[in-house]
């Protein structure tokens, strides 16, 4: 059982958000550090761990204390104040893992301010990235297409360039639209800019949050928009404050180590690692989800301020997961398993009563489903709506295929979720898997494994037949990346 976080107190929790809201963008980093609230979060940190004894944190956060709908706002998601569609803000929490927070059961408190999100949101319980990297799950997140449609599916390539974008449809709707990336696959040049009347980067969790604050500050409070936040802040190299390391100690000293400029397949693949090391690696990884949820707390709390957040849509998500040697990697990227492929999704609009909704969802369907809440037309996409199951719950409408694949650094594997199973084929190793996601949803025990041509068939091999039927092979767009950034791409795992 992984150590729980301490408790942060009720008071010195708000008195640590106020500050933040109340400076805004110009919040500087704490001696020590490259970014973020951590300083402003110390006292808080110290004094709740003094108080809880090693307790819990509650899910309660002050960000959102006494939410209520703004004055003049709709019950309809898809009409604001006067007509005005409301305001889209999306977030994406690159390589997070759904079941380490703890509106998806987790023990410790890694996301007090998740988990008071969520209480007020539709949340996803099966929901399914369409890879297992950065690249081509944002840009189905993007189009409504999968990764055999986009063309986005090897390292420096983009989507092809008659994808329209989520970005483009709604600038041309009339909105305003600003990006705060973290770089790497999501740099300019990718193809995510496309649309974005302001797009910037910052690899430091801390400096995005200021820099998404100041966008938000900047828009025209007359005209809406979308915001779109996506950071590295959990992603490795897992370096994180000591002040949030002792969040999940102590460990045995043989199991600590050095993991700055560390990553997945080109540094703890390599590694012999102890399961005390893997542990520690794990917890790091603990360590920094709370550190985020601690960051976005400032962005959350000056937009429940300004009477945004319950005048707009809001969607926090992730692009993909991490491993831990549960299926014997590290990182992530080339394997699609269940820690790989299931990500967090919740949906929190006016007019929307929370729910569970446990029916397997893809990301593909994120940009249809927006455009649908919009009450704009989605054309040309793979991507369903899923506002029937925002409103309606499981009994909205049948459950239909979620398909995944990845190709990342020579691999080349697809998989296919459906009616309680999953199918993975593993097409460079010729292997087959086929697990019982319900009886075995941590997938320990396949009920079926071996060659292609030796596997038992099944209705899923159908369906992942008829999906890859007109896949394109090689991807029309190429990208040429400096030195600069191929440094950054390194330095996130992705680029030996």
């Amino acid at each position: 059982m992984r150590a729980p976080f301490p408790r942060l107190s009720r008071a010195t929790f708000v008195v640590a958000i106020a500050a933040l809201i109340a400076g805004g963008c110009q919040t500087e980093p704490a001696p020590g550090e490259s970014d973020g609230p951590a300083a402003a979060m110390d006292a808080a940190g110290a004094s709740g761990a003094a108080a809880a004894g090693g307790e819990a944190a509650t899910a309660s956060s002050p960000a959102l204390a006494g939410s209520e709908p703004a004055a003049g706002a709709s019950e309809d998601p898809g009409v604001d104040r006067a007509g005005r569609r409301p305001n889209v803000i999306l977030i994406s929490i690159d390589d997070l893992r759904r079941d380490r927070l703890g509106f998806y059961g987790a023990e410790r408190a890694t996301s007090p301010l998740l988990d008071q999100l969520a209480s007020e949101s539709v949340v996803f319980d099966n929901a399914y990235s369409t890879s297992s990297w950065t690249l081509p799950s944002h840009a189905s997140m993007f189009s409504g297409l999968h990764p055999k449609s986009h063309g986005a599916t090897l390292q420096f390539t983009k989507p092809r360039a008659d994808v329209r974008m989520l970005t483009e449809i709604l600038r041309d709707a009339g909105y305003q639209t600003a990006a705060v990336t973290a770089g790497g696959w999501l740099s300019e040049g990718f193809g995510f800019e496309k649309g974005f009347d302001a797009f910037e980067s910052h690899l430091a969790p801390g400096r995005g949050v200021r820099a998404s604050l100041a966008q938000a500050k900047a828009f025209d409070p007359e005209r809406p928009y979308f915001l779109f936040f996506h950071t590295f802040g959990v992603h490795c190299p897992f370096n994180v404050p000591p002040k949030y390391e002792k969040m999940v100690g102590p460990h045995a000293e043989a199991a600590r180590f050095d993991v700055k400029g560390m990553c997945g397949d080109t540094h703890f693949m390599k590694m012999d690692l102890s399961d005390g090391q893997i542990a520690y690696l794990s917890d790091l990884y603990d360590a920094g989800i709370r550190r985020m949820d601690d960051f976005l707390a400032s962005l959350i709390g000056f937009l429940k301020a300004r009477g945004d957040l319950d005048r707009s849509i809001l969607v926090v998500t992730s692009d993909h997961g991490e491993e831990f040697r549960e299926h014997g990697r590290m990182g992530h990227g080339r394997a699609l398993y269940a820690e790989s492929l299931r990500i967090p999704l919740l949906v929190r609009a006016p007019g929307l009563e929370p729910r569970r909704v446990s029916v397997p969802t893809s990301i593909v369907d994120l940009t249809p489903t927006l455009l649908d809440l919009l009450g704009i037309e989605a054309e040309g996409m793979e991507g369903t709506s899923l506002v029937p199951r925002l409103r309606e719950g499981d009994a909205a409408d049948a459950p239909r295929p979620v398909f995944a694949e990845t190709t990342l650094r020579g691999e080349k594997a697809r998989s296919v979720v459906f009616d309680g199973r999953q199918l993975i084929v593993d097409l460079k190793n010729d292997r087959i898997e086929t697990y019982d996601l319900v009886d075995d949803p941590e997938q320990r025990a396949p009920l079926a494994e071996g060659t292609r041509a030796s596997a038992p068939a099944s209705p899923l091999d159908d369906l992942l037949a008829a999906h890859f039927a007109d896949h394109a092979e090689e991807p029309e767009a190429v990208v040429e990346v400096t030195e600069e950034r191929l440094e950054q791409l390194r330095a996130l795992g992705y680029v030996e």
